[in-house]
């Protein structure tokens, strides 16, 4: 604050940091880490998003390449697909 002035509007500056139950508390607090990017975001956490993101990768490339293949070749591809979604083999490769 300088010279009296805030960057807070008047009904932030009117709400107590005690006051949890004002509808805009929660708009005031920095969360304990951010989804994306934030070095703050426990190991256990960071490592399961990195390992839904490699995932959802998978089945994107599938969803694509299918729409070209018959039955015999998704069953193959499907199965390769499985042996690389291991869990073993997807931690050697992140």
């Amino acid at each position: 604050m300088q010279k009296g002035k805030s960057g807070l509007s008047d009904s932030l500056r009117k709400l107590s940091i005690t006051d949890k139950d004002h509808e805009d508390y929660w708009t005031t607090q920095v969360p304990e880490y951010f989804e994306k990017m934030d070095v703050r975001k426990p190991p256990k956490k960071y490592v399961a998003d990195k390992m839904q993101e490699v995932v959802e990768e998978a089945f994107e490339v599938r969803r694509k390449l299918e729409k070209n293949m018959n039955r015999r070749e998704l069953l193959a591809f499907d199965k390769v697909l499985g042996k690389y979604l291991e869990p073993e083999n997807l931690l050697k490769r992140l």
